[in-house]
């Protein structure tokens, strides 16, 4: 509708970068990304960032939450939490503002 800001529910996913794919770039979303490829660069979205054991990440990732399952090199800012699986390799800082 217009004149009405839309949510994003967690559950969905709005872009998908495959495994076979490779951006260099910056990514701006207000959507939920997951990454099964490759991406470089910087990634700022309003939605989750969620990345696959097959995605490699090379990049600043800002967003609402971080699932990292895959590869990522650089720094994480998250509005809300950061989830880091077994399967996880994380070279970087992750940035978060405490609540008062």
């Amino acid at each position: 509708m217009l004149g009405k800001k839309e949510t994003t529910p967690a559950d969905r996913m709005d872009t998908l970068i495959a495994p076979e794919t490779h951006f260099r770039g910056k990514i701006i979303s207000r959507g939920t990304l997951r990454i099964d490829g490759r991406v470089e660069g910087e990634i700022s979205t309003e939605g989750d960032v969620v990345i696959g054991e097959s995605g490699w990440v090379l990049a600043q990732i800002r967003a609402r939450n971080i699932l990292v399952a895959g590869k990522v090199k650089g720094n994480l800012m998250p509005a809300g939490r950061v989830e880091i699986a077994t399967t996880a390799s994380l070279e970087g800082n992750i940035q978060v503002e405490l609540a008062q």
